[in-house]
């Protein structure tokens, strides 16, 4: 039995609260879009796209954009062409992206940049395909923590059995108050940013254009510079 990822447990959960959330989400992300002038732009890039539900919601809201997308994993790109057949999806680190430079008028960059241990190269790539445009969606910490947190998801290492994870933690020497840290935090996730550690990277890279946070996240719409 294949196990569950966490992007798409979230993405497809029945709780009516988490739905209300990524409802919430999708909402701000058109906001972002809409400035990005995505209703008049060719074409559209997701970078980490995971099982696609991204880029189906863009394909839905914007049908005269072309929307190309990659992922990592090719299970997760796999399962994305079925979902949304409109798209074209490859393969492909998000750090070494197989695309030209100006490529495209907009990038999406979601809930990725917490999964690396060197985002700038990251947002650097999504920057040098992009034309103009690139939208870029963080966990905003310690409230997505928290939320997962209060769902009683995640309170052990990597969601691991509690008393396995308690162990674990005793066995990796890590301190109580490190492991206390952990709780709520999803697996994978290494980066935890708000909205002052966002701005000193992307600020490093590119100008802000506008600034969302649809909780419990960090959406912003930069513009090369």
């Amino acid at each position: 039995m294949q196990e569950t990822s966490t992007n798409k447990s979230k993405y497809e959960s029945k709780n009516p609260l988490q739905r209300a959330l990524i409802k919430g989400f999708y909402r701000e992300l058109t906001k972002c879009l809409d400035a990005a002038g995505a209703s008049s732009s060719a074409n559209l890039y997701e970078a980490g796209c995971g099982e696609g539900y991204v880029a189906a919601h863009v394909c839905d809201r914007y049908p005269n954009l072309f929307v190309s997308a990659s992922d990592l994993s090719e299970q997760a790109t796999e399962e994305a062409a079925e979902r949304e057949p409109r798209a074209r999806f490859t393969s492909a680190n998000v750090c070494n992206l197989p695309e030209p430079d100006n490529s495209y008028d907009i990038v999406i960059v979601s809930e990725v940049l917490e999964h690396l241990e060197t985002p700038d190269y990251a947002l650097n790539e999504c920057l040098r395909i992009s034309n103009k445009y690139v939208i870029v969606s963080v966990p905003n910490e310690p409230f997505f923590r928290m939320s997962n947190a209060l769902a009683g998801k995640y309170w052990t290492v990597e969601g691991a059995g509690r008393q396995a994870g308690r162990q674990a933690g005793r066995q990796a020497g890590l301190s109580l108050s490190t492991r206390i840290s952990q709780i709520g935090n999803s697996p994978g996730h290494i980066q935890h940013f708000n909205l002052n550690t966002m701005l000193e990277l992307l600020k490093r890279h590119a100008d802000i254009v506008l600034i969302k946070k649809p909780f419990p996240w960090l959406l912003f719409l930069i513009q090369k510079r």
